[in-house]
């Protein structure tokens, strides 16, 4: 279960430690989730904050933007079987 942090000083320690921090940005605010060998750690905050944060991190940092389209995408692929029965 991910644990939410809310100081962004904290998530900092912790990305010393991490494998990777994924970036998921929407229009006026930034997730970030910092995975490390025992937990997945959260944050969430503005736009402006997040991009000052992010200089600062020393592991490897992913940027996911699409993440809305590649979920649409799934929903709307059809199994092999639902393939058949529409022949």
């Amino acid at each position: 279960m991910p644990t939410e942090i809310l100081d962004p000083d904290l998530f900092v320690k912790l990305a010393e430690k991490a494998e990777a921090c994924r970036v998921f940005r929407s229009d006026n605010q930034v997730k970030l989730k910092l995975r490390t060998p025992e937990r997945l750690y959260t944050i969430k905050m503005e736009r402006a904050e997040a991009d000052g944060l992010l200089k600062t991190l020393k592991c490897k940092v992913e940027e996911l933007t699409d993440r809305k389209k590649k979920k649409g995408r799934q929903e709307s692929s059809s199994t092999p079987h639902e393939t058949q029965e529409e022949e």
